[in-house]
């Protein structure tokens, strides 16, 4: 799978994975099999954060963490997520995020050290207080994912949480150079986690430094 050189005119329709405006039709969505041509808020793995959002605002929800976003046990990457201005209307205003209007939040995974500030991973999650209508969006969203990737074997899973304090439902579709999930995270009373649609584009480098170090 070729990436995409931004600094070049290439006309590729991006596809948005929204949760929850699904309503055009297949036709304005392109086939390509790169993952970059699939975007989640407009954003997308391999893009640079500093084209949405300047370095000071990167630094300053970096360091408003105790661990500055570093949530893995090795340090190669750490996370970062930011808010819709509307459902967090009171927390600082630099952990909001910009044209977040489908998304409760949105968070991104880099590389440490990485000046560049390029994304390896994109989750957008949207809250939902019933279980049943996390479960119906999950379902159109899949049909239209389906639709979508005719060559690409969905890959279907329900599972506890890495840290057990959650039942995931998810539909998986991996390409070459990444992957597109969508997850229903049914999270437990006591975790204090509002539960959430999940829809998520990792690049496979991020995958494999799983697989090599979290086994």
């Amino acid at each position: 799978m070729t990436l995409i050189d931004h600094s070049e005119k290439v006309f590729v329709m991006k596809v948005f994975l929204t949760v929850l405006v699904l309503i055009f039709s297949l036709q304005s969505w392109t086939k390509a099999d790169d993952i970059r041509d699939f975007q989640i808020a407009g954003l997308s793995v391999q893009d640079s954060l500093l084209d949405f959002i300047n370095k000071e605002k990167i630094i300053a929800r970096k360091n408003s963490y105790k661990d500055k976003g570093y949530m893995f046990r090795l340090k190669d990457f750490y996370s970062l997520t930011f808010y819709n201005k509307n459902t967090f209307p009171k927390v600082e205003k630099f952990k909001h995020f910009p044209g977040l209007e489908n998304y409760d939040d949105i968070q991104f995974v880099l590389k440490d050290a990485d000046n560049n500030f390029k994304l390896h991973l994109v989750s957008g999650g949207k809250y939902f207080y019933s279980m049943e209508k996390c479960f119906k969006k999950y379902e159109e969203i899949e049909s239209e994912l389906n639709s979508l990737f005719k060559n690409v074997p969905p890959r279907r899973s329900n599972y506890r949480h890495a840290s057990g304090k959650a039942q995931v439902k998810s539909t998986e579709y991996i390409f070459k150079d990444g992957f597109v999930r969508l997850a229903c995270q049914d999270w437990d009373e006591n975790s204090n986690i509002q539960d959430a649609l999940i829809v998520m584009i990792q690049t496979m480098k991020l995958s494999r430094f799983f697989e090599k170090n979290y086994k």
